[in-house]
């Protein structure tokens, strides 16, 4: 009963992973977000996780929000392969039945 779980685990983090690149170069793509940053309202957000991190600098500051953008395209991709795989279930339990 396990294996089956596993299976469809391993193939939605498999299929995740190179979707979470173009997630996230969609997201950085967006002028919302690039003015969101530019105005300082995106450097005010991140400052508890600067904080947190240790992060000085640009260059410290950009690994932040970088990894941040990884993360939430992670998790945006994952949704993504969730509902599609869940549809394409659907569909494939109503054709058979």
């Amino acid at each position: 009963m396990m294996k089956p779980l596993i299976k469809k685990t391993l193939t939605c983090l498999a299929l995740t992973l190179p979707l979470t690149l173009l997630v996230a170069i969609g997201i950085t793509g967006l002028q919302c977000v690039n003015e969101w940053l530019d105005r300082g309202d995106g450097y005010d957000f991140f400052k508890p996780l600067f904080k947190t991190f240790g992060a000085f600098g640009s260059e410290g500051h950009s690994d932040v929000i970088f990894g941040t953008l990884y993360i939430v395209s992670f998790f945006v991709s994952l949704v993504f392969v969730v509902v599609a795989w869940s549809i394409a279930s659907y569909w494939r339990r109503k054709r058979h039945s």
